[in-house]
């Protein structure tokens, strides 16, 4: 038994009121060394009682499951009731394989009798404010996302393109426009819904400068290239009556140097109105430019990665935070926007995140506020909005599957970690995203292996988190001249390596769609539709994995029901036995006569 290994810190993800008003309590161990564990737990006061008339402390006992397995740990998880005490006091019973039995609680790990436990401390927690309204956002569980940057994606109205429109089929440069639009995301909602996808992820579409829209001009107008605020709600309901949901995303942190908050700024420096919404050293504002536009030196301000045309907004100012309070409130109330992206989020303040996370749950109780960090190593820190890009965890899966760098065991342990670090309620709202805007394209770094683009998403597929597409993954639309950066210390996926105006434009001709590789696409959403209970809530278990062979297995589980996956990694074939009775769900390489898995194959099956 390692006691170094058992672990629980309450108040934390590892000990936390749920919205259905139960407290949950997780504890970590070394992988093995309990057969069993339970939570024994009551009221403190009980403690005055015992006291008083000499009697124990009265307790109850409940069964703990283990949600996260792989060689290192063992992760347990109980919900405690809430009694109309509104306090728990809680230890562990921990029961090893050979029968013996131990406490474990603030203090040190014991032998479990009834004279250890009358005189543990234990774990007591706050008081517990029961959540006086009810929070449903469990559809963001079942949701699997697709991304689409409007200008690339299709062109519905001609009438709205902008003055010089590249042609459609060119090649993009940093300053391209294309004139793709929302009437253009309407005409191919089907497209989406035949591939299973029942989340739209939509880049910017305030009015701005760029193609990409992520330098706002004015957040509470569409962007005339894009439409008008009719077409927004249009696109919105058109979703809707298809059982989609809809996310906006939003750059909190600063506005363009277009805007009219910073242009009166330029104008009457320290004089303007607005002077105290940026961060200004000294007036008046300037900058010394480089040879690259988006860098300068010796700014007067600060400006986002030095970027002079993106002043940084001071959230220590209320009227900044009073601006995006109005405008996260104006597109949910009347357009119905079921979820909000926050790029750069871990550099907000907490409390405006609360405050814009309590206001938005009065328009609207389901509505999702989602957690952008500006670095993958804040993946786990987000403690106050609903949910997390999972980066981190994304960045390995990609390293794992491409460049090797990152082995099977050491993915199982990075997986482990993540889920460790978050609400177990929070994790299946999570995002998984391989590739975005201003990253290369997930077929760029698979080399244009298809065989390994395939096995990556579905690994992907079979995570708790929600898997986010970047628009035309499906026919597998690539940038020219994007190579793996061997020698990056970075993930490929993470290298910001071009302006998310260098993206290429969907392709709409039959001829240039991949049949293949939608029909795979459909068959994973169906995959995820089907078992996504088991998916989202159930456990992960790791099995065998192989740095030596590259190949990595893994269960999940959910009361008798249970999915087998294997993947394979390495570069040669390994052998595979799957049960007779196991049904299979999706495969890639499988040789089922000589039962063998080839390389850049897997199996996932239903036990």
């Amino acid at each position: 038994m390692d006691k170094a290994a058992i672990f629980h810190r309450p108040e934390s993800e590892m000990g936390y009121l749920t919205k259905q008003n139960k407290y949950c309590v997780r504890l970590r161990t070394r992988h093995g060394d309990f057969a069993r564990i339970r939570v024994i737990y009551g009221a403190p006061c009980a403690e005055a009682l015992r006291n008083i008339e000499g009697n124990t402390w009265a307790f109850d006992q409940l069964e703990m499951t283990k949600y996260l397995v792989n060689g290192e740990f063992d992760y347990w998880e109980a919900l405690l009731p809430v009694s109309s005490k509104h306090r728990i006091k809680y230890a562990f019973r921990l029961l090893d394989a050979t029968d013996g039995e131990y406490l474990y609680d603030e203090n040190a790990l014991k032998i479990f009798n009834l004279q250890n436990v009358a005189q543990m401390r234990g774990f007591i927690t706050p008081y517990l404010n029961k959540c006086g309204q009810k929070i449903s956002n469990d559809w963001a569980q079942k949701t699997v996302w697709y991304r689409v940057m409007p200008d690339r994606f299709a062109n519905g109205d001609e009438t709205s393109d902008p003055e010089g429109a590249d042609d459609w089929n060119n090649d993009p440069m940093k300053d391209s426009l294309f004139g793709g639009d929302l009437q253009g995301i309407i005409d191919h909602l089907d497209h989406l819904q035949r591939l299973g996808f029942n989340g739209l992820y939509l880049t910017p579409v305030f009015s701005a400068y760029s193609g990409h829209k992520f330098d706002t001009i004015d957040f509470f107008q569409v962007d005339k290239n894009f439409g008008t605020k009719e077409t927004l709600k249009k696109l919105v309901e058109a979703a809707h009556n298809r059982g989609m949901h809809v996310m906006m995303d939003i750059c909190c942190d600063h506005l363009s140097d277009f805007s009219l908050e910073w242009q009166d700024v330029r104008h009457y420096s320290e004089r303007s109105s607005y002077a105290k919404w940026f961060l200004i050293d000294k007036y008046p504002v300037r900058y010394v430019p480089s040879d690259i536009p988006d860098y300068a030196k010796m700014l007067t301000y600060e400006a986002v990665d030095d970027n002079p045309h993106q002043p940084r907004l001071n959230f220590e100012n209320a009227e900044v935070q009073d601006m995006f309070s109005n405008v996260f409130g104006y597109w949910t109330r009347n357009f119905g926007i079921d979820a909000w992206c926050l790029n750069n989020a871990d550099e907000l303040p907490d409390s405006f995140k609360q405050r814009l996370k309590d206001e938005l749950r009065v328009l609207d109780p389901s509505v999702m506020l989602v957690s952008k960090g500006r670095f993958k190593a804040n993946d786990g820190s987000e403690n106050v909005l609903d949910a997390v890009f999972s980066n981190s965890y994304s960045c390995e899966i990609v390293d794992a599957f491409t460049k090797g760098d990152v082995t099977p065991i050491d993915l199982s342990d990075s997986q482990v970690q993540t889920a460790s670090k978050r609400r177990s309620s929070a994790i299946p709202c999570d995002i998984l995203e391989f590739d975005a805007p201003d990253t290369i394209r997930l077929i760029n770094a698979c080399g244009g292996n298809e065989e390994l683009l395939r096995s990556l998403l579905a690994f992907s597929f079979m995570q708790i988190q929600a898997p986010c597409f970047l628009y035309g993954t499906e026919d597998l639309l690539s940038v020219k001249g994007e190579e793996k950066d061997e020698n990056s210390g970075e993930q490929p996926f993470l290298n910001a390596i071009q302006s998310p105006s260098l993206q290429p434009t969907m392709k709409w001709e039959k001829e240039k769609q991949n049949v293949t590789m939608t029909r795979f696409v459909s068959h994973l959403t169906a995959i995820r539709r089907k078992y996504s209970e088991i998916l989202t809530k159930g456990s992960f278990e790791w099995g065998q994995c192989s740095n030596k062979t590259g190949f990595i297995t893994f269960t999940r589980r959910l009361g008798k029901q249970q999915l087998f996956c294997c993947f394979n990694l390495g570069y040669g074939s390994i052998r595979i036995v799957t049960p007779k009775n196991a049904k299979l769900l999706l495969s890639q390489n499988l040789m089922e006569k000589d039962s063998r898995l080839g390389k850049q194959g897997f199996v996932i099956v239903e036990m």
